[in-house]
């Protein structure tokens, strides 16, 4: 894919950090954790007291510690009347400032508890960037807890992260789910992370690179329950422009895992993995500009999906029966191996997951079987592999990409009887 380069403020973050002021104490030992201090939003202003810069700016004078660790929470109390679009835009006119400290929380449901559910189409603060040059959305040398906020129209990414939990967001939208404000590089952006990232029950579609772009990864992340290139309350197109999920350089031994999204119409491939240690497990990955599933392994090959050999349905017990082949579960060498095929039906003859219809163990022959309760003649079936490796020291998770589809038929002779 065409991978499009975060913005270089970033860096001068990681700089400071890295090299601070002569005579500063370089991350101390912390003895004790800090009770929280809250700074609260309670202007739509560029500049000024309560704005959200004035906030980030004092978020970064008073929670930037290296004697104690300092959490800091951001709310917001945006004064009444609510607008009558039903959301707060707060739109910069220049770069937003660096969090420098490494726990920041910005809480933008806050509003909702405070004025109501005034768009229950999404969230009630939409930070808009089209003005706000070329920069990142909201970018942080730390760690970020970011839930209920738009985000879109900025340059560059909407958000990059080094840690954190990314949750309930709509990014490269506007407030509504439907229409697309685009970031102009990846939706939420991570690279060279420094620890474990949770990116969880958002929408990220719009965006002019990817939706969620990891990059030299090798903590655990997780990215579960969201909807990648459609609409919030519906399955519209909204694609980014590049893939859906990107994850490069991945060497992840303590589990990665992308699971329960919808992934849909993104203009290349929906989930792209270069690198081990990445699961794939149960998502709506389908209608994609190149393929669905993507996954290239560190010494460069692809990895294969399974084989389905047969896909019967049964009018008798109204069962739909699938059988094939995949990777084996038992003794690898002198290592443990469980692999588990997930399948799906889809509409045509394309390897992609549609509609999730069951997952199956193989066995030691590397034979699976399923039997769905259903009628699927009509539909192709196809699906990944999951495979886990315990090699003492550590386990080895990684998935595959789909297999070749096969047709769901009422043929007698293709018929295999379900292995138990």
């Amino acid at each position: 894919m065409t991978r499009r380069h975060g913005v270089p403020r970033i860096l001068v973050a990681v700089l400071l950090l890295a090299f601070p002021a002569a005579g500063a104490q370089v991350f101390a030992p912390r003895a004790d954790l800090a009770n929280p201090i809250t700074f609260s939003v309670t202007s739509t202003a560029d500049s000024g007291p309560g704005s959200l810069r004035q906030v980030m700016n004092d978020v970064n004078a008073q929670c930037l510690r290296f004697d104690i660790h300092q959490p800091c929470i951001i709310d917001f109390k945006l004064s009444t009347p609510v607008p009558a679009e039903g959301w707060y835009t707060i739109e910069p006119l220049s770069p937003l400032p660096v969090f420098m400290a490494d726990d920041v929380t910005i809480d933008a449901e806050t509003q909702t508890a405070l004025t109501g559910d005034t768009n229950p189409l999404g969230p009630e603060v939409f930070l808009l960037g089209d003005r706000a040059g070329a920069t990142d959305g909201l970018a942080t040398a730390g760690g970020l807890a970011l839930r209920g906020v738009a985000i879109g129209g900025f340059a560059g990414n909407g958000v990059t992260v080094f840690a954190g939990t990314i949750e309930r967001n709509y990014v490269g939208l506007d407030p509504t789910g439907t229409h697309a404000v685009p970031n102009g590089l990846n939706g939420v952006n991570a690279k060279s992370p420094r620890g474990t990232i949770t990116i969880d029950r958002n929408v990220i579609s719009g965006n002019r690179g990817s939706g969620i772009d990891l990059d030299s990864f090798s903590n655990t992340f997780t990215i579960s329950n969201n909807r990648i290139g459609v609409a919030a309350q519906s399955d519209d197109p909204v694609p980014n422009g590049t893939s859906g999920i990107f994850v490069a350089h991945a060497a992840v031994f303590f589990g990665a895992q992308i699971e329960g999204n919808v992934i849909q119409f993104n203009n290349e491939s929906g989930i792209e993995i270069q690198g081990d240690g990445v699961r794939i497990l149960d998502n709506v990955v389908a209608r994609n500009g190149n393929r669905a599933i993507r996954v290239v392994d560190s010494s460069g090959r692809s990895v294969q999906g399974p084989t389905v050999e047969f896909a019967t349905f049964d009018a008798q017990s109204g069962q739909t029966v699938v059988n094939g082949t995949g990777a084996v579960t038992g003794l690898l060498s002198t290592y443990q191996q469980t692999a588990t095929v997930y399948l799906y039906a889809n509409d045509a003859a394309v390897s992609e997951g549609q509609r999730f219809i069951g997952s199956s163990m193989t066995d030691s022959q590397g034979h699976f079987s399923l039997a769905v309760n259903a009628d699927l003649r009509g539909l192709w079936i196809t699906g990944t592999t999951d495979r886990v490796i315990d090699f003492h020291d550590f386990v080895s998770r990684n998935s595959s990409e789909f297999g070749p589809p096969h047709p769901v038929t009422t043929d007698p002779a293709r018929r295999r009887i379900v292995r138990r």
